[in-house]
Formats: structure tokens, C-alpha cells, sequence
């Protein structure tokens, strides 16, 4: 071989490397892009396993409305309470006047039993 067939040949490897470098540039940028999509899958996959994905952040959601509502509802009920003790005492009271009224009225016929055997 004559020294320009040698430096033919020897451009020729230099541009095949040069291509093969590219392509070989190409396919590990691919693969690390590959790479880092499977690692935040795997991320996402290990916080819902932990319970921090977005599917426990909804049920904490509704978790909280929930007990917000029993709150809710025991201050109703707690109120409710307090009504019927309220009506309760008033029942009382109202029994009281009447057990005296019915003493009044025995009293007022044992007078007028008197009056009529007059």
C-alpha cells in the first residue's frame, strides 16, 4: 500500500469512528433519558408504597372532611342535649305549678264543702 491509500484508509476509520462516536453519543443520551424515566417511576412507586402518593393524600383529604363533619355533628348533638335538659327542667317546673294548682284545688272544694254544709 502506497502512503496515500494508507491515509485514504486512515480518514476513512477516522470518519467511521467519528460516526460510530456519534451514534454511540445518541444511544447513551437515550438510555440515560431511559434511565431517569425508570428511576421517577420508581420513585413514585416507592412514596405510594410509603403511603405519600397522591392516592393517600386524597383519602387524608377526605379523612379530614369527615371528621370535620362528626365535629360538626357532635356540636349539634351537644346542643341537642342541652335543649332536652333545658325542656327536661322546664317539664319540671311545669309539674310543680301544676301539683300546686292541684292543691289549690282541693283546697278550694274542702272550702266549698264546708260552705255548702252550712
Amino acid at each position: 500500500m502506497t502512503v496515500g491509500q494508507n491515509i485514504l484508509i486512515f480518514k476513512y476509520l477516522i470518519i467511521n469512528i467519528n460516526i460510530m462516536g456519534g451514534e454511540q453519543e445518541k444511544t447513551l443520551k437515550d438510555l440515560e433519558e431511559s434511565i431517569k424515566k425508570d428511576a421517577e417511576k420508581l420513585r413514585e412507586k416507592e412514596r405510594e408504597l410509603q403511603g405519600l402518593g397522591p392516592k393517600k393524600d386524597k383519602i387524608d383529604k377526605e379523612l379530614r372532611n369527615k371528621e370535620i363533619a362528626i365535629m360538626g355533628l357532635k356540636k349539634e348533638l351537644e346542643g341537642i342535649d342541652a335543649k332536652i335538659s333545658q325542656l327536661e327542667n322546664e317539664i319540671g317546673e311545669i309539674k310543680n305549678r301544676l301539683n300546686q294548682h292541684e292543691s289549690q284545688i282541693v283546697d278550694i272544694q274542702k272550702s266549698l264543702e264546708k260552705i255548702n254544709k252550712k
